[in-house]
């Protein structure tokens, strides 16, 4: 549902998941759901519940103690700029995206540091300091295409022509809207390819269920063994 644009009925599918983990021992995926079920309130722009799934999922995050924790922590960090970037918090925002982008660029964060030097842009562009604006978001769709992340450098693109529009630069504008035209074109290529939207809903759910189902009755048989 998240990956198709579902919010509403992302919210209540993460939320029917997050009730069955509740009953387990804590685990990434428990964490996982917290995480997206916030990016679903993000989506809704319903900021105070989308801060405490974060807050829920850090909670979780910290007691597995994972080796992905500085990943983790930039993913939370990004949502945490983000919500703060939302609610007109630009410096508290451009404070929390500048840690992100100080972070040595591994694999691991690549997609969270080119997240950050875009929302930075965008906060730029909105201050009127469109060099600045334009710096940051050049540098975004350089990683966002090394990443090979269409969906990503499609926005990015799509911001970098605003910013050229409002500069007057009309040659430009055009140029990186139309290539935001044509990758968003090619990414609705890519969707219509997959499985047929029904089907597709029914998988995703029947297969969430039966993975918390089995893990359900995994645990009560280890309880009768002990």
């Amino acid at each position: 549902y998240f990956d198709l644009k579902k919010y509403n009925d992302a919210i209540k599918t993460f939320h029917k998941s997050i009730e069955f983990y509740k009953k387990l021992e804590p685990s990434s995926n428990y964490a996982y759901c917290n995480y997206y079920l916030g990016l679903s309130y993000i989506e809704k722009r319903n900021f105070n519940a989308a801060e405490i799934c974060f807050n829920n999922a850090k909670s979780i995050f910290d007691k597995l103690r994972s080796s992905d924790t500085v990943e983790i922590n930039n993913l939370l960090n990004l949502q945490k700029g983000v919500i703060s970037k939302s609610k007109g918090n630009y410096d508290l925002a451009s404070a929390i995206f500048k840690t992100i982008i100080a972070e040595p660029d591994t694999a691991a964060i690549s997609n969270s540091r080119t997240e950050a030097l875009y929302q930075i842009g965008i906060i730029e562009a909105t201050k009127d300091r469109n060099n600045l604006a334009l710096n940051y978001l050049h540098k975004a769709l350089e990683l966002s295409i090394k990443n090979k992340n269409p969906e990503q450098e499609s926005n990015i693109l799509l911001a970098i022509s605003s910013v050229y529009d409002k500069m007057l630069d009309k040659n430009n504008a055009y140029s990186y809207l139309k290539q935001h035209l044509n990758l968003k074109e090619s990414i609705s290529i890519l969707n219509n390819k997959r499985l047929e939207i029904d089907d597709y809903d029914e998988f995703r759910e029947s297969e969430r269920l039966k993975e918390i189902t089995q893990i359900d009755s995994k645990n009560k048989q280890q309880e009768k063994a002990n």
